[in-house]
């Protein structure tokens, strides 16, 4: 009788956790299975905890990454990332050349367009060190550094 009393008690406590974890939307296994390029995990060692998943173009894997225009200094766009909880993450900055387009909700636009607040999709090539708007792209957009305050 112990045994199915502490068995009871048990579920009890962990039917809220699962839950919480129903509510969260479910990331790919396979984000965490990419392999990111040794330059991508030092400069930004979050990026795994904000791919929302992986795109398979012409072979290659990508992570596809959401985030939003938090910045924008002349040319140079940064873009915030948050985890499932959430939580920001990580910056990007990104300084696109002046009449490189993006696409953005179905649309595509000029970079010049773009401003804060404008939801972006980055995809990171499997073992690469450069962002791309879209799977396919041969030319990455490199990060810039992220200016103190």
């Amino acid at each position: 009788m112990k045994s199915f009393v502490k068995g009871a008690c048990l579920l009890a406590l962990m039917a809220p956790m699962a839950t919480l974890a129903a509510d969260e939307p479910p990331k790919s296994a396979s984000c965490y299975q990419l392999r990111y390029s040794d330059e991508i995990l030092d400069r930004y060692p979050m990026a795994p905890a904000i791919c929302e998943e992986v795109v398979v173009k012409d072979g290659v894997r990508y992570a596809r990454m959401d985030g939003t225009v938090v910045g924008r200094d002349k040319d140079v766009i940064t873009v915030g990332f948050k985890n499932v909880f959430g939580t920001k993450v990580m910056d990007l900055a990104v300084q696109p050349a002046p009449d490189s387009t993006l696409t953005m909700n179905g649309k595509e636009i000029k970079w010049a367009g773009v401003k804060r607040g404008d939801s972006i999709t980055f995809y990171l090539p499997e073992r690469a060190f450069g962002f791309v708007t879209s799977p396919g792209i041969d030319e990455p957009l490199k990060p810039v550094p992220l200016k103190s305050k």
